[in-house]
C-alpha cells in the first residue's frame, strides 16, 4: 500500500518513547540505536499506517541507523575549536539534534509522505532540524539538571526527549502533506 501516512503525530510520538525505553540498555551501541529508533517507526508505520513496503523500510532503517553517527560527527566537528574536555557544551547538543533529526526527517517525508510533498521536502527537513536541535539542547540541559550524565556521555533524558520528539514531528509534517496535498487533490479531482 503506498497511501501516505494517516495517524502519524501522537503514534509516531508514543513510538518514540517506545523506542527510547528499547534503546536505553544499548546507549553505548551508537548503530544499535538509529536501527532501534528506525526499528520501532517501522513497526508502527505498518501496524497503523497499513505500509507494506519492504525496501522503504529498510531504506528508512539505514537512514535512522547513520542519524546518530553523523549527529557525533557533527558534534565532534563543531568541537574542533572546543576545549580539550570531553564535556559537550549546550550548543553541541543543539548541533547533533538537528544534523540527527535532518537525516531521519528527510527520508521519512520522502518515503511515507505524499508523492506530491517530495518538492518540499527538503525546506521541511531543514524546518524540523530547528526543532531537532532544540529537543537535542532541551535533553542535554535535562541530563545536566538532573545530574545523569558522565563527562562525553548522553543520558537517558537526551534520547527520551530527542527520540519521542523527532517522531512527533515527523507525524505532524506527514499529516500535515497529507492534509495540504491529498485533500487538495481530492478537492481538484472532484471538481472535475
Amino acid at each position: 500500500m503506498d497511501q501516505p501516512a494517516k495517524r502519524s503525530p501522537t503514534g509516531l510520538a508514543a513510538a518514540g518513547i517506545a523506542s527510547t525505553l528499547i534503546s536505553i540498555p544499548f546507549k553505548d551501541h551508537q548503530l544499535f540505536l538509529g536501527a532501534i529508533f528506525g526499528t520501532v517507526l517501522v513497526v508502527y508505520f505498518a501496524l497503523f499506517e497499513g505500509f507494506r513496503t519492504p525496501v522503504r523500510f529498510i531504506a528508512f532503517i539505514f537512514w535512522c541507523s547513520a542519524s546518530y553517527p553523523l549527529s557525533i560527527l557533527a558534534v565532534m566537528f563543531n568541537g574542533l575549536t572546543a576545549s580539550a574536555s570531553l564535556d559537550i557544551t549546550l550548543a553541541q547538543f543543539f548541533v547533533g539534534g538537528g544534523v540527527g533529526a535532518f537525516v531521519v526527517l528527510l527520508p521519512g517525508m520522502l518515503l511515507f509522505g505524499p508523492a506530491e510533498m517530495r518538492g518540499d521536502a527538503l525546506g521541511l527537513a531543514f524546518f524540523g532540524a530547528l526543532g531537532g536541535g532544540i529537543l537535542g539542547l532541551l535533553g542535554g540541559e535535562l541530563d545536566r539538571a538532573i545530574g545523569l550524565p558522565r563527562s562525553g556521555d548522553f543520558g537517558a533524558s537526551v534520547f527520551l526527549v530527542w527520540q519521542s520528539g523527532v517522531a512527533l514531528i515527523l507525524g505532524v509534517l506527514l499529516k500535515w502533506g497529507r492534509k495540504r496535498y491529498v485533500s487538495a487533490s481530492q478537492t481538484l479531482g472532484a471538481r472535475y
